[in-house]
C-alpha cells in the first residue's frame, strides 16, 4: 500500500449482486480487528475500469475484475466470482494488475506491419508513408437503391460520410464532432454494408462504445456476435458466450463464429483467436481518436479496409508518461492521417444551443458548427416552478436563468483558500486532497443542486463534472441526490441539459502552475467539459488561478461580463456564511 499498488484491509458490505454473469461487490476499509472502519481509502493510483486482482490474507489472486465506483470510503468491482461464498469473515485486498502482456500485445501489433501479406503491405503504406485515400469513382445503382431507405432520415452530410465510406478503397475517416449524430451515422453505415452483404467488425476503445453501436443494430434486428465478457445486459443473447453453449465440436464452433457478418468486439478483443482466421471486408473504429496507435493496428489486421470515426479536439489516448507524449505516443492513427482528402467532418449539432455552440466554435471548432434546427439553436431549460427562482439571491436568479442570453455563466470564486480562516467546517470536508478538491465551490454546486431540484429540474437533466477524482469524491459526499458526478474523461460521449464544471483548482501563488503537467491546462477535456452542456453551463473557478492556463484564458475572454458572477459577500445576496451552514 505504501508503493501505491494495493488496497488492504476491506471488508464487502451490503449484498453481493449477480450481475450478467459477473458479480457486483461493495468494500469499506477495516480496522486490524476486522471490524468496520470510516478511514478513507486511498486510490492513489487506482483508476475507474482498471482491471485489478482480489486477494485475502491466506489465498492470492481469488478473483479478479474491474473497478466501477469508487468513492471516498468505499470500492465498488465487478468480479468473476463471489467472493464471500467461501471467505465469509476474510478481510481481501485489492491489487493493481501488473501485466506485461499488453506491452507484448501491442508491441506484436507493431511487429505485425512486417508481416509478407497484402493487407500489411497496404497498412504500412498507409500508417508510415501516410498513403491518401482513395475511393471508387462512382457506387453501383444496385448500392445506391438499397442504401436509399436506410439513409434517408440523415442530414446531407451523414448522407456524403456514409456513401464515402462505401466508395473508400483502403480507408476513410469520419470526425464526429460533439452533438453530431456520430453514432446514428455509423450505425446507417453499418445497416448499408450489411444490406449489400458485406462482412464488418466494429470496434472501439472501450466495451460501452461497442455496445452503443450494437444495441441501435438490436432494435433494427440487425444479426450479429458481441465477443467479451464485459456487455450491455440487454445483449446477453447476442453474446459469445451464449452463442458458443450450443457448440458440441471445434467444427461447429469454428461455423458459429465464421458464420456471423457482423462482429464486436473492443480493440484488444480483437486479439480473439478466431478472428485471426477471418478477414472482413470492412473495419469499422469508434473512439478512434482515444486509442493508442499500436492497439488500434490489431483490428486493421483483420479487415480489406477501414474507417476511423473520432474526434481529435476531444480526449486523446491515454499517456501517462511525459517524455512518451512529447515524443508523440498520445498521437492517434486518426490525427495522423487526418486530411482534407481523407476526412468528412460532422458539423451540423442536434445538442447545443446557439450560445454553448458559439462558446465551442470559438474555443475549438472555428465557426464549423453548426445548430441542427432554428429549434435546438435557441432552446433553453425548462423549469416548472419558474416562480420558485424569484424569491432567491439574486446571483442565483442570474446563474440559473433560463434566459438563451444567460445560457454560459462563470461564477467566480476568488481566493477560496483564504476563508478557512473566517469559517469552521465540518472535519469530514477537510480530510481530503485540498489541492485539487475544493469545499468553497463544493458548497456553490451543492447550492445550485438543490434551487434546480426545487425547480422541479429532472435529476436526470442535471450534470456535475470535476476535473479531479478528488474533488468528485467530495462532491459526491455534499451533494447526495442520485445526479451524476464525474470526471471529464468519464462524459466524454454525454450530454445533460445542465452542466456545472467545477474546477476546484485555487493556488496562494499561480505562478507555481505548470500547464503542461495540468489536467486544467488541457484543451481537449474543456472543449469535452463544455460540449456536454445542452442548454446551460455553469463553470464555477478562481479566475485567478484558472486564467493561468490559457485555454481558460480564452474562455474567459469569450464569455460576456455580464454572464461573469463574483462571489463576494453582501454582492447580489450572495454571503460565503450562508453557503457553508447549509453543508
Amino acid at each position: 500500500e505504501v508503493k501505491r499498488t494495493c488496497i488492504c484491509n476491506l471488508k464487502v458490505i451490503g449484498h453481493v449482486i449477480s450481475y450478467n454473469t459477473k458479480y457486483k461487490h461493495t468494500f469499506i476499509r477495516a480496522n486490524l480487528n476486522g471490524q468496520f472502519s470510516s478511514t478513507n481509502i486511498p486510490y492513489t493510483e487506482f483508476l475507474d475500469n482498471e482491471y485489478i486482482l482480489v486477494s485475502t490474507n491466506t489465498r492470492i489472486n481469488i478473483s479478479a475484475g474491474f473497478i466501477i465506483e469508487r468513492k471516498e470510503d468505499s470500492i465498488t468491482l465487478i468480479l468473476e466470482r463471489d467472493v464471500t461464498k467461501y471467505n465469509t469473515n476474510e478481510l481481501f485486498h485489492i491489487d493493481k494488475y501488473h501485466s506485461s502482456s499488453l506491452y507484448s500485445i501491442n508491441l506484436a501489433n507493431v511487429g505485425g506491419l512486417m508481416n509478407d501479406n497484402e493487407i500489411c503491405e497496404r497498412l504500412r503504406n498507409i500508417v508510415i508513408d501516410r498513403k491518401q485515400a482513395t475511393f471508387e469513382e462512382g457506387l453501383s445503382h444496385a448500392v445506391i437503391t438499397k442504401s436509399a431507405k436506410i439513409i434517408q432520415n440523415l442530414n446531407k452530410v451523414q448522407q456524403r460520410a456514409v456513401l464515402k465510406a462505401i466508395s473508400a478503397n483502403e480507408y476513410f475517416l469520419i470526425k464526429g464532432m460533439p452533438g453530431t449524430g456520430k453514432t446514428q451515422t455509423v450505425v446507417a453505415l453499418v445497416e448499408v454494408l450489411h444490406k449489400i452483404g458485406r462482412s464488418v467488425l466494429i470496434t472501439a476503445h472501450t466495451n460501452s462504445a461497442v455496445d452503443n453501436i450494437l444495441l441501435k443494430l438490436l432494435d433494427k434486428r440487425i444479426d450479429f456476435l458481441r465477443l467479451g465478457s464485459s456487455f450491455h445486459p440487454s445483449l446477453r443473447y447476442k453474446s459469445e458466450i451464449y452463442a458458443t453453449s450450443n457448440c458440441r465440436s471445434p467444427t461447429s464452433l469454428e461455423a458459429m463464429y465464421s458464420g456471423k457478418n457482423i462482429i464486436g468486439t473492443t480493440c484488444y478483443g480483437a486479439h480473439h483467436v478466431l478472428l485471426g482466421k477471418r478477414t472482413f471486408d470492412v473495419c469499422i473504429v469508434d473512439e478512434s481518436t482515444q486509442v493508442w496507435q499500436p492497439t488500434v493496428l490489431r483490428p486493421l489486421y483483420n479487415a480489406k479496409k477501414f474507417i476511423l470515426v473520432g474526434d481529435p479536439d476531444q480526449l486523446p489516448p491515454i499517456v501517462k508518461n511525459r517524455l512518451a507524449r512529447k515524443l508523440g505516443a498520445d498521437e492517434s492513427l486518426f490525427a495522423r492521417l487526418d486530411s482534407e482528402n481523407n476526412t468528412i467532418k460532422l458539423t451540423k449539432q442536434y445538442r447545443m444551443n446557439k450560445s454553448i455552440m458559439r462558446l465551442a466554435n470559438k474555443l475549438t471548432y472555428n465557426d464549423m458548427l453548426k445548430a441542427g434546427d432554428i429549434s435546438i439553436e435557441n432552446a433553453t431549460f425548462v423549469s416548472p416552478c419558474h416562480e420558485f427562482l424569484m424569491k432567491e439571491a439574486k446571483w442565483i436568479q442570474k446563474a440559473l436563468s433560463s434566459d438563451i442570453s444567460d445560457s454560459v455563466i462563470v461564477l467566480n470564486t476568488g481566493h477560496t483558500n483564504k476563508l478557512k480562516e473566517s469559517y469552521d467546517l465540518s472535519e469530514k470536508y477537510l480530510d481530503s486532497d485540498e489541492v485539487n478538491s475544493n469545499i468553497w465551490e463544493a458548497a456553490v454546486v451543492f447550492k445550485l443542486v438543490k434551487t434546480l431540484l426545487k425547480m422541479n429540474v429532472k435529476l436526470d437533466n442535471i450534470g456535475v463534472i470535476a476535473p479531479y477524482r478528488a474533488h468528485v469524491n467530495l462532491l459526491k459526499k455534499i451533494v447526495t441526490e442520485d445526479i451524476e458526478i464525474n470526471t471529464v474523461d468519464q462524459y466524454q460521449g454525454r450530454d445533460k441539459e445542465i452542466i456545472i464544471y467545477s474546477c476546484a483548482k485555487c493556488l496562494s501563488n499561480p505562478d507555481d502552475i505548470k500547464e503542461d503537467l495540468e489536467v486544467l491546462g488541457d484543451h481537449r477535456r474543456l472543449t469535452v467539459a463544455i460540449t456536454r452542456a445542452k442548454h446551460k453551463l455553469i463553470v464555477i473557478a478562481d479566475k485567478s488561478t484558472v486564467s493561468r492556463y490559457s485555454v481558460f484564458k480564452k474562455l474567459f475572454n469569450l464569455v460576456e461580463d455580464k454572464n461573469t458572477i463574483d462571489l463576494k459577500d453582501n454582492c447580489d445576496g450572495f454571503y460565503w456564511r450562508n453557503l457553508v451552514c447549509t453543508l
